[in-house]
This record gives C-alpha cells, sequence and structure tokens, in this order.
C-alpha cells in the first residue's frame, strides 16, 4: 500500500538528491543505499525492469520502490553468485579511496529469468573505519543474448579448425573484436618462473602484435592466478597503481580467466583490456568461460607437444653423443634354417665408426651380414640374453680391426636386444703406455744422480733407488725396513726431521724442502737437499712421503773453491796495481843508474860501486814486483813447447844443492807426453818456489818426489781453485814429508805475503807467484795435507802438440845500442822522471824528441810538427786519454807511425788501456837504456822482410799489402796456390801468407808443396770458411800459424813477427 513517502526516507545529503533528480530526469534507473539503516531505494524505472513488480518492499508515492537489504538478499532478486562480489567490490573501492562503482551483475524477475544490468555509482558517505555508509547510481540492462549468441558464433567460426599459436593468435583478434576491446593477452606461465608470463599471442586493435613477457606481481593478472576469474569493469588502473604497463596502454577496463590443464595446475591467462569502461552485459564471461576451456585443453596439448619434442631431442643427442657404441636389434628366426637372426635396427655414430661401415649398410642387415667374422662365442652370448632377458657383459677381439671392445647386452622388450660396445683399445694402450712409463721413471731414478727415497709414516724406508745405496754403503736389500732418522741422520738432527715429516703431512699444499746431513756407513757425512712429497691412499689418509734428494757436498766444496779463487783474483789484481807503480819508480832508478854508470869518467873507484849496488837493488825491487805481477797474471809469458821432463832433469842438480843433505829427491817421471806450452824460466821458478816450500817444512830432513803422469780432466778435481777445461793434462806432483799444514793455513796458502815463518825469513810470494804462473799457463794447482803427514802439491798443465824447442838454438837480440838517424819520436808520459830519462836516451841516440805529458798535449804537438813524426812512446795508462786512444788518433793522421808502448803492467790487456788496431809493441816498466834503444829501434827497423800473399780475394790481398808495406815489409801477391808456386820458384820469400779456400789449387796443397821445397820458408795460414776446421789441418800440415777471419792488423803484424822470430830485415 501507499505510504508516506517522509516517514520511510532516510535523510539524504543534498548531493545526494541532486543525482537523484539527474538520473529520474535522464530516464535512467536511480538506486540508493543506506547500509547504517539497511534501506534500498530503487527508482520507478527499475520497478519496470522487474515488472511485475515483487511481492515483497513498499511502493512510495512517486512510483519507487523502498525494500531493505535483508529483503534484497534474500529474495534472489540478485543472483546469489554475484552478491558476495557487488559487496568485496564496494567495500575494496572504498578501502583504496575510489568513489566511483562500476559493477555488472544479474537480476531476476520474479517467477522469470535473470538478465544482465550494468550499474555506475558513487560511494556519498563512509563509516570511520573506511567502509561505505551512503551510496547512490544508476542502473540498466546491457545487450540483449542475441547478440551474445551471435558474437559467440562468430569467434567460433573463424577458430574452431586452428591450432597451436595461429589457434590463439585468431582466438586474440576474434574476442578483442566481438568485445570490442582495445588489447587480448594469451599467456603462459614461464617454466621454473610461475611469477612470470610470457604471450602465446598478443591482438592490439584487431592485428597480431609483438609477443610480450612481464611479471605478475602488482598486476590483475596476478588476481586472476589466485581467483580463476577477474572482472574490472572500469578503473583498474587505481586498483593496481603498481603495474605500470596499465598506464603505458591506458588501460581502464580488464576481464581475465585462469587457464588450467585437466589436473587443475594452472598453465597462463586469458585477458581482455579495455581503453574505455566496459560495458557488463554478462556475456564476456560466458564468452571467456566458453573459450577459456578451449584454450586450456590446446595450451596443455602444446606443452605436452613440447615436451615430447624435448625428450625426443634429449634421447637423439643422448643416442648420438653417447662415448659408447649402441645398436638395437629386432630378433628373428631364418624360416630355411632356423637360425636365430638379430637384424639392425638402430646404430649410433660412435657404433658406425667402430664398425667402419655406412649407416645405410648396416640398417636392415643382419648382424653377420655386416660382421660375417664375428665370434661366434659372443653371438650365442648375445642369443643367450635374447632367450634369458638377463644382462650380459662379454670381450670381443675384433681380429678385423684389430680392437678389443666391451660389449654390454641387455633385452629392452622381447623380440629385441640392445648392445652397448665399448673400445677398450685405446685404454688399454693408455694402460701399457703407463706401465712403460713407470718403467722409464723407475729407470731414471737407477739411473740419475739423485737420491730417491720413500719412507712411511713411521720414518721406515719403503724403497730406495741404486745411487743412494751407493752413497750410503748398503745394499738396497739390507735398508728396506730400517728406520731412516735412526740408522742414517746424525742424532742432534732427529727431532727436527721427524718434525719436518709431521709438517708435510698437515700441510697439503705440495712438496717441502730441507736440508740435512746423512752419515754413511764409512763414517763419512754428506750434506743432502731434500723435496718432500706427502703419500695418501685413496681415503685421504697419509701413507709415507716420497723424497729426491741431491748430495751437495761436492758442489759445496767447489764453491768454498771458487770463493777463494776470487778472493785470490782481487789480491792478485791489488799486487798487480801496486807492482805498477813501483816499475814507474824503478825505471827511473835503475835508468839512471846505468846512465850514471856509463858517462863516468875514468879512473873513479868509489862511484861505479855505489851505482852498481843502487842497480842491484833496483833490480832485486824489480824482481819483486815481477812476483807480484806474476801472482795477479800479468807478466809476460813467453810460452813455447817445454819438455817438462827436460826441463826437472837440467834443474835437478840445483834442486840437490837447494835441499840439502838431509832430504832425499826423488824423480819419477812417468808422462807419456810430457809437453806443454809455458815460459820455460817460468816454470823453473814454479819448481824452484815448490822445491824451496817442501824444504823448509822439513827442517830435519826427509823425502821430496817430483813425479809426473799424465791424466785426462772431465770435471775439475776436489781441491782445485782455477776451471779446468776437459782435456788432456800433464800432472806434476811435489811431496814431501813435511810438517804438514792445517785448514786455516790452506785457506790462506797463496795469498801474497802470507808466511808460516818468522819475521825476515821469507816474503811469502813465493806459493803466490807459482800458483799465477801456472795458472796463467792454463793449469791449476790443488794441494792436500794432514798435520804430521807431509804435504802434497798438484800441478796440472795442459799438454802441447808440439815438439819442444831446443833452448840452445834460440836466436839472441842484439844487446848493442842502434843509433838513430834523425826520425821524429813523440814521447807521452805523465810521470816527469820516465819521461826524462827516456828523453835523454833516445836524443843521446840521435833521434829528434819531443815530448807531451798527456794525450791532449801530444796531439797539440803532433799537429804543431804537421804531424811529421816516425813513432810514438806512449805511457798505456795517463790522465784523460789512454795511450791506445792516442795511438789510434795519431795513426789516423799518420797511417805509418809506429807505436812502442810503455807499462808498469806486464800485460797490456791487464792496464784496462785497448791497443786493439794501432799495431804497436809492448815495452815493461822498469827497463834499462838498452830495453828503451832496441824497442825503438826494432819497431822502425828498415824492413825489408820478403812476404808473398796468395789469396783469391783481390781486397783482401790489396788490405794485407797495405799494412804490411806500412810496417816495412816488401810483398808479392799471388792470386791462387799455383801462382804462388810460380812466384816462389821465381824468387825466394821469407813468409808465405796463404788463403786455405782458392780456385785451382787450394791453400792446404800449397802448404804441404811449399813445405817440402822450401823448408825454411815460414808459412801463415789464414781462414774464415768451416768455422775455421781447415786451419787445424793446415797445422798438421806444417804451418808455423794460423789465422781466423777476418784479420786483425795487429794480430797479423804480430804473428809475421813471431814467426819471423826477429824483426824483418
Amino acid at each position: 500500500m501507499p505510504i508516506d513517502p517522509v516517514s520511510h526516507e532516510s535523510p539524504l545529503s543534498a548531493e545526494s538528491a541532486r543525482w537523484r533528480h539527474l538520473l529520474e530526469a535522464s530516464g535512467e534507473g536511480y538506486w540508493e543505499v543506506d547500509r547504517v539503516n539497511g534501506q534500498v531505494f530503487f527508482s520507478a524505472k527499475i520497478r519496470e525492469l522487474l515488472s511485475p513488480e515483487p511481492a515483497f518492499g513498499v511502493q512510495d508515492q512517486a512510483g519507487g520502490w523502498r525494500l531493505t537489504v535483508g529483503e534484497l538478499i534474500h529474495s534472489g532478486l540478485v543472483h546469489p553468485d554475484d552478491m558476495p562480489r557487488l559487496a568485496e567490490s564496494m567495500d575494496r573501492s572504498a578501502g583504496v579511496g575510489i568513489l566511483e562503482l562500476h559493477q555488472e551483475f544479474r537480476m531476476r524477475r520474479p517467477g522469470g529469468d535473470y538478465f544482465w544490468v550494468v550499474s555506475r555509482g558513487r560511494i556519498m558517505e563512509s563509516e570511520p573505519d573506511g567502509k561505505p555508509r551512503r551510496l547512490c547510481g544508476w542502473l540498466s540492462p546491457v545487450v540483449r543474448s542475441g547478440d551474445a549468441e551471435a558474437a559467440l558464433l562468430a569467434v567460433l567460426d573463424t577458430v574452431s579448425s586452428l591450432t597451436g599459436k595461429q589457434y590463439f593468435e585468431r582466438l586474440a583478434v576474434r574476442l578483442s573484436e566481438a568485445l570490442h576491446m582495445r588489447y587480448c593477452l594469451v599467456t603462459e606461465l614461464l617454466p621454473g618462473a610461475e611469477s612470470r608470463v610470457r604471450s602465446i599471442a598478443f591482438a592490439v586493435n584487431g592485428q597480431v602484435s609483438q609477443d610480450v613477457e612481464y611479471d605478475l606481481a602488482g598486476t590483475p593478472c596476478e588476481a586472476v592466478v589466485n581467483k580463476g576469474m577477474c572482472i574490472f569493469s572500469s578503473g583498474v588502473q587505481r586498483l593496481f597503481p603498481a603495474d605500470e604497463m596499465l598506464a603505458e596502454m591506458s588501460v581502464e577496463s580488464y576481464l581475465g580467466l585462469a587457464l588450467r590443464s585437466s589436473s587443475g595446475e594452472t598453465l597462463g591467462l586469458l585477458s581482455v583490456l579495455g581503453t574505455e569502461p566496459m560495458q557488463a552485459n554478462g556475456y564476456s564471461a560466458a564468452l571467456f568461460e566458453h573459450f577459456g576451456a578451449r584454450a586450456s585443453a590446446e595450451l596443455d596439448r602444446l606443452r605436452a607437444e613440447r615436451q615430447r619434442l624435448h625428450s625426443d631431442r634429449q634421447y637423439r643427442q643422448l643416442f648420438e653423443k653417447m662415448p659408447a657404441g649402441f645398436g638395437l636389434f629386432d630378433v628373428s628366426t631364418d624360416p630355411d634354417s632356423g637360425q636365430r637372426l638379430l637384424r639392425w635396427v638402430q646404430c649410433n655414430p660412435v657404433m658406425e665408426s667402430m664398425l667402419r661401415v655406412p649407416l645405410e649398410e648396416v640398417l636392415g642387415r643382419t648382424l653377420l651380414e655386416v660382421l660375417p667374422h664375428f665370434d661366434r662365442t659372443t653371438y650365442a652370448a648375445l642369443l643367450d640374453v635374447v632367450e634369458t632377458g638377463e644382462e650380459r657383459q662379454t670381450i670381443h677381439y675384433s681380429t678385423r680391426y684389430q680392437a678389443t671392445l666391451e660389449l654390454s647386452a641387455f633385452r629392452p622388450s622381447p623380440g629385441q636386444l640392445a648392445v652397448l660396445a665399448t673400445d677398450l683399445t685405446q685404454r688399454m694402450e693408455a694402460e701399457s703406455a703407463l706401465r712403460e712409463s713407470e718403467r722409464r721413471f723407475r729407470e731414471l731414478l737407477e739411473s740419475a744422480n739423485v737420491a730417491a727415497l720413500i719412507l712411511d709414516c713411521d720414518g721406515r724406508i719403503q724403497f730406495c733407488n741404486e745411487y743412494l745405496a751407493g752413497l750410503l754403503g748398503c745394499a738396497r736389500e739390507e735398508l728396506t725396513g730400517l728406520d731412516w732418522f735412526h740408522e742414517f741422520l746424525p742424532e742432534s738432527v732427529h727431532a727436527a726431521a721427524r718434525m719436518r715429516l709431521e709438517g708435510v703431512f698437515h700441510d697439503l699444499g705440495g712438496a717441502r724442502s730441507g736440508r740435512n746431513e746423512v752419515l754413511c756407513r764409512n763414517g763419512q757425512r754428506r750434506l743432502f737437499e731434500w723435496d718432500n712429497t706427502p703419500l695418501f691412499d685413496a681415503r685421504g689418509e697419509p701413507t709415507g712421503i716420497a723424497a729426491i734428494g741431491r748430495d751437495l757436498t761436492d758442489r759445496l766444496a767447489l764453491e768454498e773453491q771458487y770463493r777463494q779463487s776470487q778472493k785470490l783474483e782481487a789480491v792478485g789484481r791489488l799486487a798487480g796495481g801496486v807492482a805498477h807503480d813501483f816499475n814507474n819508480l824503478l825505471t827511473v832508478i835503475t835508468g839512471y843508474s846505468r846512465l850514471a854508470l856509463a858517462n863516468l869518467p875514468p879512473g873513479d873507484s868509489v862511484l861505479p860501486r855505489y851505482l852498481q849496488e843502487v842497480v842491484k837493488a833496483s833490480e832485486r825491487a824489480a824482481e819483486r814486483t815481477r812476483q807480484l805481477l806474476a801472482f795477479g797474471r800479468r807478466q809476460v809469458m813467453r810460452s813455447r813447447p817445454v819438455g817438462l821432463h827436460t826441463l826437472v832433469k837440467g834443474l835437478e842438480p840445483m834442486l840437490v844443492e837447494l835441499v840439502g843433505e838431509e832430504i832425499q829427491l826423488t824423480l819419477d817421471l812417468r808422462a807419456v807426453d810430457d809437453v806443454t806450452l809455458a815460459d820455460p824460466g817460468q816454470m823453473e821458478q814454479v819448481l824452484l818456489n815448490l822445491a824451496l816450500n817442501a824444504r823448509d817444512a822439513m827442517p830435519a830432513g826427509g823425502r821430496l818426489t817430483l813425479a809426473t803422469r799424465n791424466e785426462t780432466i772431465t770435471r775439475p778435481p776436489a781441491g782445485s781453485l782455477n776451471k779446468l777445461e776437459p782435456g788432456e793434462y800433464i800432472l806434476l806432483r811435489v811431496s814431501d814429508s813435511g810438517n804438514g799444514m792445517n785448514e786455516e793455513v790452506l785457506g790462506h796458502l797463496f795469498e801474497p805475503f802470507f808466511t808460516t815463518k818468522g819475521l825476515g825469513e821469507g816474503s811469502g810470494l813465493g806459493l803466490s807467484t807459482a800458483y799465477g804462473i801456472v795458472g796463467q799457463s792454463g793449469g791449476d794447482i790443488r794441494v792436500s795435507s794432514e798435520v804430521g803427514r807431509g804435504s802434497c802439491f798438484d800441478v796440472f798443465l795442459p799438454c802441447a802438440s808440439a815438439e819442444p824447442e831446443d833452448s840452445s838454438s834460440a836466436e839472441g837480440l842484439d844487446a848493442k845500442l842502434r843509433m838513430g838517424a834523425g826520425q821524429g819520436l813523440l814521447i807521452a808520459e805523465d810521470q816527469e822522471e820516465v819521461r826524462a830519462f827516456a828523453s835523454e836516451v833516445l836524443r843521446g841516440l840521435g833521434y829528434r824528441v819531443t815530448e807531451a805529458s798527456n794525450a791532449e798535449e801530444a796531439l797539440r804537438k803532433a799537429k804543431a810538427l804537421d804531424w811529421k813524426l816516425d813513432l810514438l812512446l806512449t805511457d798505456l795508462m795517463m790522465p784523460g786519454a789512454d795511450g791506445g786512444t792516442l795511438a789510434r788518433e795519431l795513426k789516423a793522421s799518420i797511417p805509418a807511425l809506429k807505436v812502442v808502448f810503455m807499462s808498469g803492467y806486464s800485460d797490456p790487456d791487464a792496464s784496462g788501456a785497448s791497443v786493439k788496431g794501432t799495431g804497436g809493441r809492448y815495452l815493461r816498466k822498469p827497463f834499462s837504456p838498452e830495453d828503451l834503444a832496441l824497442a825503438v829501434r826494432e819497431e822502425l827497423g828498415p824492413g825489408g822482410c820478403r812476404v808473398l800473399v796468395a789469396d783469391d780475394e783481390e781486397s783482401v790481398r790489396l788490405y794485407m799489402r797495405r799494412v804490411l808495406e806500412d810496417a816495412g815489409y816488401t810483398v808479392r801477391e799471388a792470386a791462387d796456390g799455383r801462382a804462388a808456386m810460380r812466384a816462389l820458384e821465381a824468387e825466394p820469400a821469407d813468409v808465405l801468407i796463404t788463403d786455405l779456400v782458392m780456385p785451382d789449387q787450394e791453400g792446404i796443397e800449397t802448404i804441404r808443396l811449399a813445405r817440402k821445397a822450401f823448408p825454411q820458408l815460414r808459412i801463415i795460414a789464414i781462414s774464415g770458411a768451416f768455422f775455421g776446421q781447415f786451419l787445424k789441418m793446415a797445422e798438421l800440415l806444417g804451418a808455423n800459424a794460423v789465422l781466423p777471419k777476418p784479420l786483425s792488423q795487429a794480430i797479423m803484424l804480430d804473428t809475421v813477427r813471431d814467426v819471423l822470430g826477429r824483426p824483418p830485415e
């Protein structure tokens, strides 16, 4: 019945009233909800949609309809499935501050069916907890079901015959068109990453677009995965503000459905997105539900297909890549013979490689057809697997392929046989190679000069090689099981060695090194350096230690000897420098004393005696400097072949007198080859010094023995200080039965001025002089001595192939002073006293002398003389430029200039100055007026010696002619060996210089013919071919000297002088 609208209405706000009047004027159905009072109001327009009117509620005067919320819920007016969603949507919108509502749901006419309506509204007032209190809005029916059916049929018509990605792409396009939505997505969850999806189909504005991939978190799709289906008619961006893609795509509405497998697993999603609010007419959900089932089934099928393909691909990869050969056979019976046949069905590449038969010739044929020589016993074993079904392994050796195979056969199903074949050939070869390697390694350990030792954890010997057993003085069999620490290490190192062993086990970083002494059975102690490596079993437990040891005893002794040698070398350099300075002073003292003696007036009986004493004293001082220079190896060695036996026998009378009657002298000369290259005078001094040392060691008498024998040196002998080259040597042993020496004395034995004698009883230069002379001769001295048991000096001298020279035939120098003929001489000497002495002597001999105190002054004065000089007499060591540099600069302007170098050093190289390329001679200080005059005269000499040069290279001949003619020799040339012989026959020569490799007649043949035809001819062989190997043959055929090319001017001139034995005349 009609009632007073005032008494039944809830007071509404002014804004709500305006909404109501506005919507009623537009003809739309209007509604209000007051959740506090529990009342719902529908306008007359809505009552028309529900006609005939329901039998509940109250009609107002305006034709509207008012009912309670309970009546609305329990009357069935709103579909029961949609009611919870409506309440949830209102509460969620209020919770996030959204006041606008857009809902689609179903309503029912009384006694009639349901129809879809769409409602748009607004929250007018909310409770303090955020829940909506008063709401109002409009409501209208949606599209009729005939339109939905038409849309459904349109979609079905285009997708019903399609599958796979094509189906999903067409479905996305048609659904977006049917629902008037801009976007449609079909996505699947990524395997292993269920919070991320990738699209299978993506339609935009009715066109297939590029697939996308995105995370579900914070998106409406996440809600679909959780709930199955979601509809957001509008405001979806506000509902899901974290989804940036919605904003980028300008999405306003969303409808999504979860795609599930038959087991209920979520596979993906089907969703449409619009840029306008959706018209919620109910058929969207109907379409989605219909096509969702088909899409789920298709996606499930695609996944299964992909898994099958993946499984097939994995099987194929395993089949093709497996390291073993694989064959699958069908088992059949030959109807004629009744024989069981194994026919190839599958064969992987490895098996094909083993068979060495192409695959097309294998498949379909029987095993025996492919391999007619297959072992019948093995074949029977394979058939036994077919019958019994029991897996079996067997070894098959293929005589055809020379290969050993391990076959594993099993029956995968009745009537089939599978065979896995592993080629054991390489493994067996590797095992054989390993055994061979172990054998070689064992042989290496046995043959190498290193100690190999294996100990167990208790330090007991498990293995040692022959080298170590030999050093220990034991048989290997005796050593096994012995306690290494107790038996062979000094007690003082037991604890440290055991701790080192434990440390190796606890530190798995690798080998550890250490040194310790080892006690040999003969009582000797030897020092070893060990590299230790721990040994472990398969469980990682320590089983022992492997050690490789190097015997350092001999090496450390050699190092100590080398240090001693270096010390002596340093002292020698110091001694040589002191001697050089003394020689400058002695030159002045001796020179002026001799000049004074030569110029004394007759009848003076006192001054000559005084001056002679001065000369004698200076000569003794010069002898001391020579001894110092000998120790420093800086004296001039006039080496020539010397017969050591002849030398010793010649000195025997002097030695007998020297050592006295109380000492018995014995000679034991057994060397077969006793010739060495040495200075005879210096070697005599060595013998005398060693004999004197022996005599002083035997004050009460004793035995002195001089013995010789030949020895081959392959490594330096123990106790030697100089490095001996491998070769043949003469050993001269000087041994005595005297007091002997202790270790301290032996360590200083060869140091200059070291002596054990009292003050004034010895200079301490005897043994150091002997050491220097022997070392400079290419030899060495080894000393052994014990206190109370005498001493033994072993002198090693290299053997020489030449015959010893007869000293009696040596041509002496003319001691008569040779007068000059006004030649121009330039003297460069920084010591004023020496310069004045030399100038006075040479001016007195008729030379024009110019003096200079250094190289700079000498160059200035030479230029002032317009370079008109014949000879330069220069000291080697001067302030500023040295004598060698001065000589080279002067010869650049005066090519024919002769040069004489002066020095207190006995060897020009020892001074540090370079005289290479100067061609000058050497005058050792101190020198007498006679020495000086003779050196100048010989260098200036008129020349005249005849030299024949034979070489096929014209440039070489011209070079040698220029050098030799500048030196004063008369030179002729020959272009080959035959021309040289014709030239010698036409006119004799004093020296023949011949190349060894020439056309027409080789130099070797020329030397042989010339030596036979002209016995007195001096021959010099030169060659640069075959690394100088021909020069050795030239010496054997009689060449007096050999020179390698390229030729040095100074060496060539020196060699010519040496072979002539005198200056050219």
